[in-house]
């Protein structure tokens, strides 16, 4: 165990780094068999790996293993002809580059050319992210698919190339169990406790948050460094150093313990509720409408999950299969070196006497289920889903629709099949179905779907079946040392003896299947040649019928061309009249707007005059109210001086009376002095002895 890059001793997140020693030879991984292969992939550790570090705490696997690194499993020199291949932006390759601790994705539209990624490469400093390259390289598709065959979880890829002083993505956690590799130059790595304990969701984590990294390593080529969930981690290339190329192994997203419960305690419910009266009843009223839930509700849930849960132990069937389908259908096919490649199922099948053997195990999944149907009562059924249809091409793409491949059988026949999946070889006549018919059946369903193989012209397996005291084979299962070492406990002689009995019986069926499959190939050949003379006479009749439904065809079709150009010349007319039409009314449509437009004008215009009136009327009310106060005022001043002035006016008037008399004497007394220029000025005597009630006059 070595210390924390920082000189500190290990943390409470523990990482061990083993060293290896160099062997004799160079270690190549073994994919003879996927244990095989995660024993080789995580060598040196041995069997203490699951019991000490998964799910727990990183491990970091040092050893000089050359072979390993230039396995060829992913190179920077494969970027041209991936190029040549056609990759594409976003969907095959992402461009990115850690600029102060944040993600930035250079990414262009597009198909991704050889000259430009190596331009962001060598100029910016890009990280090359290449999603699911197993569809490129096969050696990567034969790794993926034995892992996903030992784990029994989807497995994904993805390769990052970093060039020197650089780094791609920022410190961040990941939903999944990574298992990081080493394939060029050196990585430096720093790891962090985990903020979230086996984190369900991916997330990038702030430099301030993660705080002090607890381990600092550089991995080199061949290195193994294994990270739980939610470890944070983070990764670059140091300054002066070359480009670095690394694959990331994930796996195990969302395929936790609770994962596994919601999947089962549905159909475990289903089931229980066809028998369970008590889970019929209908809930409280109301129930649904209460904030918080009472502690009836809640006692009869606790009820209902402990029943549940008695019952679980007891069974050993689970009917929900929606994680087993799901991992079946989206999960590599198996490694056929080159997709298309025929699988070898044995011999021809047979009959009963047929000595059959399960393929692909691991693709495969038995599992029972409720069939829906419409017009009876649901029934169980046995359904066995397999992957050997799926493609490597669209593997954890996400673009297309997956559909699922498989057989589906009656629940009768689910020992049967348990048989076939618990036996290393069976006969088809020992397996337990009511009759040979359904046996058949049965093996022949499996045989077309490439899941059975017939291995009865194989001498080892079929003396072994007839050394066999019973006559039956053994549900456990047997490798072929087993049986060679069976077989050399019988005594020297006896066994040759046997063996030279069972190669003459082997060659005496064999022949007798040939000769007795040569005569029911030459009666099926004048069968046939019969059936197809017979066939060829139908097929002339018909010919001859066909030709003159074709002419009657050939005749309609030219009447309905001729409707069809009429219908056609029509179609266009009514639609010119209707395009003119449309204009016309757009126009008018236009003038309505336009003289609707000039009236809004014009009711604006008049409102803002009817606003300057209504001012002006309010100023004329208040200049009038003004007028009135001050006439008003007038008004009784005038009230007030009126007697004065009927007084003055009364004077006023007798003194023009006076003054009218004096002017008419003066008058008379000038005419009498042009006659009389001698004659006495005498007064008028009244006017001479009159007086004003109000004094003197203003003259005398």
């Amino acid at each position: 165990m070595k210390p924390a890059g920082n000189g500190k001793e290990e943390s409470p997140v523990p990482c061990k780094q083993v060293k290896a020693e160099a062997a004799g030879g160079p270690s190549i991984l073994n994919l003879e068999s996927p244990s095989g292969f995660f024993e080789s992939f995580i060598s040196p550790i041995k069997a203490d790996f699951f019991h000490k570090f998964w799910e727990q705490k990183p491990l970091l696997i040092q050893r000089n293993d050359s072979a390993l690194a230039t396995y060829s499993l992913f190179r920077l020199t494969d970027l041209k002809s991936l190029c040549s291949q056609g990759i594409y932006y976003v969907r095959d390759v992402n461009v990115c580059l850690c600029v102060n601790g944040k993600k930035k994705v250079l990414n262009k539209d597009g198909k991704a050319h050889f000259l430009q990624l190596r331009k962001d490469f060598d100029q910016k400093k890009a990280t090359f992210q290449f999603h699911q390259p197993q569809r490129f390289k096969d050696e990567l598709w034969q790794i993926q698919e034995k892992l996903e065959c030992y784990v029994s979880s989807l497995v994904s890829y993805n390769v990052y190339i970093t060039p020197g002083g650089s780094q791609g993505l920022p410190a961040h956690y990941d939903d999944v169990k990574v298992f990081i590799l080493q394939l060029e130059g050196e990585k430096h790595c720093h790891l962090c406790p985990p903020t979230v304990a086996l984190a369900r969701e991916y997330s990038m984590e702030a430099e301030a948050r993660i705080g002090t990294p607890t381990h600092e390593f550089t991995l080199k080529p061949g290195e193994l460094l294994y990270l739980p969930r939610g470890t944070i981690h983070q990764v670059d290339t140091l300054p002066g150093m070359g480009h670095s190329t690394h694959v990331t192994i994930s796996t195990y997203q969302n395929n936790s313990w609770g994962d596994f419960l919601l999947d089962t305690i549905s159909g475990l419910v289903f089931d229980t509720e066809k028998e369970d009266v008590a889970l019929q009843s209908g809930i409280p009223w109301q129930l649904l409408l209460q904030v918080e839930t009472t502690t009836v509700a809640t006692r009869r849930l606790s009820g209902f999950l402990r029943s549940l849960a008695d019952q679980l132990e007891g069974t050993k069937e689970l009917l929900s299969s929606n994680m087993k389908k799901d991992f079946v259908m989206h999960r590599l096919p198996p490694y056929y070196m080159g997709d298309g490649t025929a699988v070898d199922t044995g011999g021809k099948l047979q009959r009963l006497d047929n000595i059959v053997s399960l393929q692909f195990k691991d693709h495969t999944i038995l599992t029972v289920a409720d069939q829906d149907r419409s017009d009876e009562a649901q029934e169980k059924m046995v359904y066995i889903y397999h992957s050997l249809k799926n493609r490597r091409e669209i593997y954890m793409m996400g673009n297309e629709e997956i559909e699922s491949h498989g057989l589906c059988f009656p629940f009768a026949h689910v020992d049967a099949l348990k048989q076939i999946w618990n036996s290393s070889v069976i006969s088809v006549k020992d397996l337990k179905l009511t009759t040979d018919e359904r046996k058949e059946s049965l093996v022949l369903s499996l045989w077309m779907e490439c899941l059975i193989q017939v291995i009865c012209y194989e001498i080892k397996y079929l003396l072994f079946y007839i050394l066999t005291e019973d006559g039956n084979l053994e549900l456990e299962k047997k490798s072929e040392s087993e049986i060679g070492v069976h077989l050399y406990e019988q005594p020297k002689e006896a066994l040759k003896e046997l063996l030279y009995a069972a190669e003459l019986n082997a060659s005496l069926e064999t022949l007798e299947v040939e000769r007795s499959q040569i005569f029911t190939l030459v009666s099926e050949v004048h069968k046939t040649k019969e059936d197809l003379i017979e066939h060829i006479k139908n097929f002339q009749t018909e010919q001859e019928s066909l030709q003159s439904e074709n002419t009657q065809f050939e005749n309609e079709n030219q009447k309905l061309q001729q409707k069809f150009k009429v219908k056609m010349e029509q179609y266009q007319e009514n639609a010119m009249k209707l395009h003119r039409k449309l204009r016309i009314e757009e126009k008018c449509q236009l003038e309505e707007e336009e003289r609707f437009s000039k009236v809004d004008k014009k009711i604006n215009h008049a409102a803002e005059e009817l606003e300057t009136y209504r001012k002006q009327a309010k100023d004329l009310e208040e200049e009038l109210d003004v007028t009135i106060h001050y006439y008003q005022r007038q008004s009784i001043s005038y009230e007030k001086k009126a007697p004065d002035d009927a007084l003055a006016a009364w004077s006023a008037e007798k003194n023009l009376k006076y003054l009218k008399i004096v002017n008419a004497h003066n008058r008379q007394k000038s005419t009498g002095m042009e006659e009389d220029p001698y004659a006495p000025d005498v007064l008028n005597p009244a006017f001479a002895r009159g007086k004003s009630p109000y004094g003197l006059s203003p003259v005398s």
